[in-house]
């Protein structure tokens, strides 16, 4: 015995379409990645403001910036070519 309510077109062997909007997982995994990217943004903003308000320094701020982007700046060309061999290993 199945749990599962059936539609009329699915008896019937077609596939009936559902609004993803109406799909509970994909609508808490929505909202919870829009609520995450909002807050990195807000992070990204008050984060040198709140440091310039601190020192009244624009060198500060900027230097700040720049050590947190400096990662992505190295690592990625290596993390890359890493992947991609990995990759073609797995395969």
């Amino acid at each position: 015995m199945s749990l599962a309510k059936t539609t009329p077109a699915m008896e019937s062997g077609t596939h009936a379409k559902q609004s993803i909007w109406r799909n509970r997982p994909f609508l808490i995994l929505f909202f919870t990645s829009a609520f995450l990217a909002c807050g990195a943004k807000v992070y990204e903003l008050a984060l040198p403001l709140i440091l310039y308000d601190m020192t009244q320094s624009p060198v500060t701020m900027t230097t700040m910036k720049s050590i947190e982007f400096l990662p992505n700046l190295l690592l990625a060309m290596f993390i890359g070519v890493l992947v991609d061999t990995l990759q073609a290993f797995c395969s």
